[in-house]
């Protein structure tokens, strides 16, 4: 298995042997940091004065489980199960000097919050430096290799839609972000050994959960669902986002400070800075919700709804494409769309001559693009599906799912490219629309299994080896914490996409 229990677990959470009064204490990374995080709560001027005291009041008895590094909870471990294969040891990436540099000062600092040891592992990973939208660099493993022969957790992840319904009526939220949330999962020794990682220096392995393994998600809902039980009637999580929600103050308060009392007690920590405080609405799983509203925090129709009318033959057979995919559910199709098809005829002026009948059955497609039967509501005990696609000029995407045996959308996505981008090859623009794709899409697809679909065949190499293009690498290795598969499809079944970019 993935993941056991501790023998020696937090009572109230298993049922176990030892004395309830007398838990194992849990291991510490550093120097608490309880007060300051304290301090941070001082910044509640959504709160009326009295209110205010109270949580302040209330919460100071949990200072030692607020603090900006992660700690090791003493209630379960995380295994990996690579059955009887044989240990993969790679050699590290070269890398230039600069590159070393902060590889060392990464290394140091994981030293010293005890995420980290030496190793004598037979397994090794490569290490990776990925650089972040806003500059700055994020250290990762390549752990590809090892994901491949790890044996899938099957552990059933929370729907995202019944959590916002229960979260919807709230009056009262409080959302709390864990420290480094996966650092708080212990390895088993076994696992600690397949962990391992080499750097152009040395050998390491983690003693914690690390947060590009395919199981990590799954493992780390199944603890928090245990921390959860007792607590159901007014918390929930998806992995490490919890949320508290109550219809009112007064009753918040006391939710809010049992749900401290097992995260305390389980020996986790909170970012109270990244925390969310007894809100009438909050920011959840990409989403703004309370107070009976649920609203995504982006438009999932936007990308139609404001498509500009077609000016090319090749703008028009691209929508028609689009719209055409979905006739069956619209009306009339073939009157409605009478002038359009028109605009493509042989001897028609190119760019197209857009006249009243055009507009009227182009903004009469595009309505029945964005509401049912066509646009549906995400169903999440059913496989998402992410259709990507790259023009000179923009990226597409839509998320799908199948409906008796047709992928209808979920959300469409489109951009236009900058113009560093519209230099770059087909196959990396292609590239950079699934990167895209799949971080407007987290909320949905994060700790899930999913098929991204692109009519580019050599995309498929996104989850091997086989590449040595260094932009594309570090590409590949962005999307580690996703699991998914690239799956090659034809273009002309990838109009959806296709149009939108």
């Amino acid at each position: 298995m993935p993941y056991f229990n501790r023998s020696d677990a937090v009572f109230w959470i298993f049922s176990v042997e030892g004395s309830p009064e007398d838990p194992e204490e849990p291991v510490m990374y550093g120097d608490w940091d309880g007060e300051a995080g304290i301090q941070e709560l001082r910044l509640l001027d959504h709160l009326p004065s009295q209110a205010k005291d109270k949580l302040l009041v209330a919460l100071k008895d949990f200072g030692t489980a607020f603090s900006n590094k992660p700690c090791k909870t003493n209630l379960a471990v995380h295994s990996i199960d690579t059955g009887s294969h044989r240990p993969i040891h790679s050699r590290p990436y070269p890398v230039n000097e600069k590159v070393k540099q902060e590889i060392t000062c990464e290394i140091t600092e994981m030293k010293g919050l005890g995420v980290i040891q030496p190793s004598m592992s037979l397994w090794a990973s490569p290490v990776v430096l990925v650089q972040k939208q806003d500059g700055s660099i994020r250290f990762c493993i390549d752990y590809r290799k090892l994901n491949a022969i790890t044996t899938p957790d099957a552990y059933r992840m929370p729907r995202m839609d019944t959590l916002l319904d229960r979260l919807g009526p709230a009056k009262v939220i409080s959302t709390l972000d864990l420290s480094k949330g996966f650092w708080q999962l212990a390895l088993d020794p076994d696992a600690i050994a397949e962990s391992a990682f080499t750097t152009p220096v040395e050998l390491y392995e983690f003693t914690v959960l690390p947060f590009s393994m395919h199981n990590s998600p799954a493992s780390f809902q199944r603890l928090i669902n245990n921390l959860l039980q007792g607590c159901e009637q007014f918390a929930m999580a998806y992995i490490d986002d919890i949320a508290i929600f109550s219809q009112d103050f007064e009753s918040h308060l006391i939710h809010l400070t049992t749900m401290l009392g097992k995260i305390k007690q389980a020996g986790l920590t909170v970012k109270a800075k990244k925390c969310q405080w007894a809100l009438s609405e909050v920011v959840y799983l990409g989403h703004r919700v309370g107070g009976g509203h649920i609203a995504p925090l982006w438009d999932k129709i936007k990308a139609i709804r404001d498509w500009l009318p077609p000016q090319t033959k090749k703008q028009v057979r691209a929508f028609l494409g689009l719209a055409g995919y979905y006739r069956r559910f619209v009306p009339g199709f073939r009157a409605t769309a009478a002038p359009l098809h028109e605009l493509t005829e042989k001897g028609s002026p190119d760019p197209v001559v857009w006249k009243q009948g055009c507009q009227e059955a182009f903004d009469t497609l595009k309505a029945a693009l964005i509401k049912q039967p066509i646009l549906k509501t995400p169903l999440h005990d059913k496989p998402f599906y992410v259709a990507t696609d790259a023009s000179d000029s923009g990226l597409g995407a839509v998320l799908l799912q199948e409906h008796q045996e047709t992928r209808h959308p979920m959300v469409y996505l489109s951009r236009k490219l900058i113009p560093q981008e519209q230099n770059l090859s087909s196959i990396k623009k292609e590239c950079l629309a699934i990167i895209w794709a799949l971080n407007k899409l987290r909320p949905y697809l994060w700790g899930q299994q999913f098929t991204v679909l692109s009519d580019h065949a050599p995309l498929q190499w996104l989850q091997t080896m086989q590449n040595t293009d260094a932009k594309l690498q570090r590409w590949a290795w962005q999307l580690q914490e996703f699991n998914f598969t690239v799956k090659h499809i034809k273009g002309s079944q990838n109009m959806i996409a296709d149009a939108l970019s």
